[in-house]
């Protein structure tokens, strides 16, 4: 909540994380209302999944959008990205991205590749390339062009194997997908990968 001279919002939130040996999925709801919305309510909703392989992962995530006040404002982003694991040192994939206004008939889409290499444990470095760029929910945003990115995890095993990067689809953010020298870490609130989790979220471009 908001309170003050001026002030008057009210934020509320529920979500729910599944996790196993192979699959997790995390989930949001968010209502925002008076100064804290900019005194249009809005409700949005995240929710994201990955499921995971020795050799391979496909990741899944759907955002949602509305300003209560204006039912037309509906938006929608699907996102979905795979990587295969060519070495427990080397991944590559492909990502692509779909943001949609039924009111407004207006649909824009996104896609890419990426190859990612782990150079120390817990720290991935992953260049990609993006055709057009995307502008979509939140802080989903990727410049058109190519893209270097740096994907640091913690976990509970750290110092033993850890198979894959942290990605990035998931609540507030679908894959990492950022613009050129993006630094990005992933925390384990967002994003909960088999044995994995990562440090406390940030975003760098210069």
């Amino acid at each position: 909540m908001e309170f003050g001279a001026g002030k008057n919002g009210q934020r509320a939130a529920i979500g729910y994380a599944y996790r196993n040996r192979t699959f997790n999925s995390l989930g949001t709801v968010r209502y925002i209302n008076g100064t804290l919305a900019g005194n249009q309510p809005e409700l949005s909703s995240n929710l994201a999944a990955e499921y995971r392989q020795p050799t391979w992962a496909l990741r899944a995530g759907l955002d949602t959008r509305t300003l209560l006040n204006d039912p037309g404002s509906f938006t929608a982003q699907l996102g979905l990205s795979g990587t295969y694991y060519v070495t427990d040192r080397i991944g590559i994939g492909a990502w692509g991205r779909a943001l949609t206004q039924p009111g407004s008939g207006t649909t824009q889409y996104g896609y890419g590749l990426e190859a990612s290499v782990r150079a120390l444990p817990g720290t991935w470095i992953t260049a990609g390339y993006n055709p057009q760029g995307f502008t979509g929910i939140g802080n989903t945003y990727t410049r058109q062009g190519a893209y270097l990115r740096l994907d640091l995890t913690l976990d509970e095993t750290l110092g033993g194997e850890v198979n894959g990067p942290v990605f990035k689809t998931l609540v507030d953010d679908q894959p990492g997908w950022s613009g050129p020298g993006a630094v990005r870490v992933r925390s384990g609130a967002d994003q909960h990968t088999n044995q994995q989790h990562a440090a406390r979220s940030a975003d760098w471009t210069p």
